[in-house]
């Protein structure tokens, strides 16, 4: 997840407090020392209670993929060089899904399979790996708004607003692999969102955040997730 770090005009400084909530490390921010779920990017004990962090759509992509589309990117180094991981056991190990253990999750798929989760509100959708293939585009709603979700040409998953020009529309791919809308046959970019060619040419979808979150920790925050397989 990737958030704005100001809240109104307050500027905040947020660290790993190595604390749980809801089987989720949550964030402190020092200058008032709240606790931020890291899920949810919302302030849960402290002075900022029910403050809530603005949620910025990013996406897991390639170096490559990203340099090219953003050559002046700025990079983050790592100060060493990392070669393991402290959570490996965790990782590889899938009867391990936090101190609560909610089993009641793993009816519906194994709680450590990893989804797509995309949120708006109360609203969410948990898309598996097969609703998102290279050629499919996974349709669902988040209470009244309609939404897409894809995979770019750098493989990440985006989702969308399915809405433009002040209607709702249904995206699909054509048999030669081009992505249009049904009501239109405006020609869209996958990875952008942004009409190329047709009625709607420059139009822009908004873009909504994706979290790769394993099934057990996102089912537990949105109990009534609706799963798109």
């Amino acid at each position: 997840m990737v958030y704005a770090r100001t809240v109104g005009t307050k500027k905040l400084t947020l660290i790993v407090s190595g604390m749980l909530w809801r089987d989720s490390l949550i964030m402190m921010d020092k200058e008032t020392e709240s606790l931020w779920s890291h899920v949810l990017g919302k302030a849960v004990k402290g002075p900022m209670e029910g403050s809530t962090l603005k949620m910025l759509p990013s996406t897991q992509t390639t170096w490559v993929a990203w340099s090219k589309a953003h050559p002046k990117t700025k990079l983050l180094a790592k100060g060493e060089e990392v070669t393991n991981s402290h959570y490996q056991g965790y990782f590889d190990d899938p009867e391990k899904m936090g101190i609560f253990r909610a089993r009641r999750i793993i009816k519906q798929m194994p709680g450590k399979a990893l989804v797509w989760g995309v949120a708006q509100g109360p609203h969410a959708a948990a898309l598996t790996d097969e609703a998102v293939g290279a050629s499919d585009v996974a349709s669902f709603s988040l209470g009244e708004m309609p939404a897409i979700a894809l995979r770019g040409a750098d493989d990440g998953v985006r989702a969308f607003v399915a809405r433009g020009d002040g209607q709702a529309l249904k995206l699909v791919y054509t048999e030669a692999g081009v992505l249009k809308d049904t009501a239109t046959s405006s020609v869209w970019d996958k990875t952008t969102g942004v009409a190329l060619q047709g009625k709607l040419a420059g139009t822009k979808l908004e873009e909504l955040p994706v979290t790769r979150v394993y099934w057990f920790a996102w089912s537990s925050f949105y109990p009534n997730t609706q799963v798109v397989e």
